[in-house]
């Protein structure tokens, strides 16, 4: 929580408005913290988050995604977002 509110909620909040502009509804945030979007079946790199929490930290993360009003998923080492 400390980590979205400090650090990821500012940069999700902004790539999540950009995104849904060019017409996007979700992005994949890798382990390592990349985010990531599929484009004509292609991964593109968007961005990175500075010290994203360890895996076992994720459903903490998703609980606090959805308080803000994104359904979030783990998907293998990824974490998936969409808010549409």
């Amino acid at each position: 929580r400390a980590w979205y509110e400090l650090i990821g909620q500012r940069i999700l909040e902004t790539q999540i408005t950009e995104l849904n502009a060019n017409g996007h509804s979700k992005l994949t945030i890798k382990e390592n913290g990349d985010i990531v979007i599929n484009r004509q079946k292609k991964e593109v790199f968007v961005t990175s988050l500075e010290a994203f929490p360890e895996k076992n930290y994720w459903d903490e993360l998703v609980t606090v995604l959805q308080e803000s009003d994104l359904t979030a998923k783990i998907a293998g080492n990824a974490l998936q977002v969409s808010w549409i």
